[in-house]
């Protein structure tokens, strides 16, 4: 009798162990449980604030974005607008060109054209041309070490012209076929287009086209292909050679070579001091004399 209440005493305990046991694991499963949702709450929550963060970024690049958009439309009107001014204003130059030749009209028109540069003195150039409100044609070379003063040309309001890239005479150089003249050409436009900005439909033969020989009809159709026209010039300062410019003074030589012109191409370089020198002189006898001073452009009924 003693042996079996020791037994089932024994058989309580045990049970009553098991029991703890199971209580134990549940517990520590409880906690468990509990632990990974508060830490997967925690990681949803997380994320849900990531989310939102990203969220609110993407929002406001959107309308960063939306913004620059906008933007870039109003410029791209405004460019346009400012196109179609331009080429109203161009239209309007050859109306008048073409009245003056007719007789219809008393006015007379300047072109100022200068080749060759930039130079030292271009900077110089401009200033005397932005105090006389003049706008100048540059028919210009490629130098990257200039590359101000072809900027400044533009917002100036002066018209740039392709002179070749390299006013290479020699007989290896541009006049050495039509399609080193032509190259010479697109490496200067390209060039233009890709540091400055511009392009330009307007060229210029190094030493006049009668110097182009044999390959100017060749060079001038193929280009006219692509919207260029090229034009020479009427009127000579003298400071294309040194001879010239030793008989008389730049203004000198306006004075007698405009004479009976209505029209009037000019031919200067930025290179010359005496040009420099005698250039608000011949702005001034111009504007006196009752010229328009104009920029070339591709209508001109001087261009060819």
């Amino acid at each position: 009798m003693g042996r079996k209440k020791s037994n089932n005493k024994t058989i309580f305990i045990i049970i009553h162990i098991i029991i703890l046991v199971i209580i134990c694991i549940l517990i520590f499963a409880n906690i468990f449980v509990y632990t990974k949702n508060k830490e997967y709450i925690n990681t949803n929550i997380h994320i849900s604030q990531e989310i939102a963060k990203k969220e609110i970024i993407f929002s406001n690049n959107k309308k960063e974005i939306d913004n620059l958009n906008s933007e870039i439309n109003k410029i791209n009107d405004l460019n346009n607008s400012i196109n179609k001014e331009k080429e109203d204003y161009y239209s309007n130059i050859r109306l008048l060109e073409d009245k003056i030749l007719k007789g219809e009209s008393n006015q007379k028109i300047a072109y100022i054209t200068i080749d060759d540069g930039p130079y030292q003195y271009t900077n110089q150039f401009l200033d005397i041309l932005k105090k006389y409100n003049a706008p100048a044609t540059f028919f210009v070379l490629l130098k990257p070490n200039r590359i101000n003063e072809y900027k400044r040309m533009v917002n100036e309001g002066h018209t740039i012209a392709n002179h070749t890239a390299s006013h290479n005479l020699k007989k290896t150089g541009i006049y050495s076929s039509s399609n080193a003249f032509i190259s010479d050409v697109n490496l200067l436009n390209n060039w233009l287009e890709k540091n400055v900005g511009v392009s330009t439909t307007l060229f210029r033969f190094p030493g006049g086209s009668p110097t182009a020989g044999r390959f100017k009809l060749d060079i001038a159709n193929t280009l006219k292909e692509k919207g260029y026209n090229y034009v020479d010039w009427n009127v000579i300062v003298g400071d294309g050679s040194d001879a010239l410019i030793k008989q008389k003074r730049p203004y000198e030589w306006v004075k007698d070579q405009i004479k009976g012109k209505d029209i009037a191409v000019i031919l200067m370089h930025d290179y010359c001091l005496e040009t420099l020198q005698d250039l608000p002189k011949i702005l001034q006898y111009l504007k006196d004399n009752g010229y328009l001073i104009l920029p070339l452009t591709n209508k001109s009924i001087m261009v060819n």
